[in-house]
């Protein structure tokens, strides 16, 4: 009887073991490939979304503050059913280098439906701040100021610097150093010496002014506590009720005093400084509607009825 032994075949083995081992190694290195390709994918929306999201600031920012928006004077309009948001300042036909103060206070009424709704369809929100170089000038904030920012996918901000234009387009009557020309004064005809003292300059108040609007004198601190005077009259009553200036001054009830009785009368302001170096003085009419306080503005100084620089800063996100 013959005895056949069987050999084991290893090298069948050891091929089946190559090919496992083949196998996990090519499954790694797709793996590690696919994440890699996730990952730059990812990085790659994000800097698409990223650039878009920032395309879309720089576009609404410009767009914002180089036009004047339509129709005009769209912000004295109570509804905005067809505004297109704009804040350029825009006079005789030309568009000025400088954002309308009066603009800004109309854009925070409606900031959700003409930016949020109108620009951005509800699909982003967005702040706009501005902070004056001034440092008396307090900053202003309008938008979506509430929201909280630590959860939001895409942030974007935009800075610029401009020039505003705050309330001066509110000045009736300017008084400074350094303005060389005097109007001869009523009082002056009486009394020589009056023109040499005083800054005097006259305007015309009617009863419906005082119906609607709030007349403020408003003084640089150098005329503030020292000895410096103003007075009102009219060419009927010359005698003059000097008091002390102070930095804001409420004039209606003055005016109204000097008015007595009648609709309309040329009134005259004067000014006498105790140094008349490097003051400034403002006679302003704001409209009782006009309730800067929407704006963070609280006290009205001199300073809000000057060009200023600011920084302009739009910041969009969702």
């Amino acid at each position: 009887m013959t005895i056949k032994y069987l050999k084991e075949d290893n090298k069948g083995n050891l091929f089946t073991i190559d090919m496992l081992i083949a196998i996990v190694f090519l499954v790694l290195i797709v793996g590690i490939t696919a994440n890699i390709m996730d990952q730059t994918n990812e990085k790659i929306n994000d800097h698409v979304a990223r650039g878009s999201i920032e395309k879309i600031a720089i576009e609404t920012v410009d767009n914002l503050i180089k036009t004047p928006g339509s129709p005009d004077k769209w912000e004295y309009e109570s509804i905005h059913a067809n505004t297109i948001p704009g804040l350029a300042l825009k006079k005789d036909k030309v568009i000025l280098n400088t954002i309308s103060f009066r603009k800004l206070i109309a854009l925070s009424r409606d900031y959700d439906n003409l930016v949020n709704k109108r620009i951005f369809n509800n699909d982003i929100k967005s702040t706009i701040a501005i902070y004056p170089l001034n440092s008396n000038i307090e900053p202003i904030t309008i938008g979506n100021i509430n929201e909280n920012l630590n959860s939001v996918s895409e942030i974007a901000s935009v800075n610029r610097t401009i020039q505003c234009d705050y309330l001066s387009e509110n000045v009736l009557l300017s008084f400074n150093s350094y303005d060389n020309h005097k109007e001869l004064c009523i009082n002056s005809i009486e009394n020589h010496t009056h023109e040499n003292s005083y800054f005097c300059k006259a305007i015309a108040i009617t009863h419906d002014n005082l119906t609607n609007m709030n007349y403020y004198l408003v003084s640089s601190p150098e005329l503030i506590n020292t000895n410096s005077y103003w007075s009102l009259n009219d060419p009927e009553n010359r005698n003059l009720i000097e008091k002390s200036v102070y930095e804001t001054i409420h004039l209606n009830n003055d005016l109204n005093y000097q008015l007595n009785g009648e609709n309309e009368k040329k009134i005259w302001m004067h000014i006498k400084p105790s140094n008349q170096t490097n003051f400034e003085s403002y006679l302003v009419a704001i409209p009782k509607g006009l309730d800067l306080k929407d704006i963070g503005v609280d006290d009205i100084k001199y300073e809000y009825f000057k060009l200023n620089n600011a920084y302009f800063v739009f910041k969009v996100w969702y």
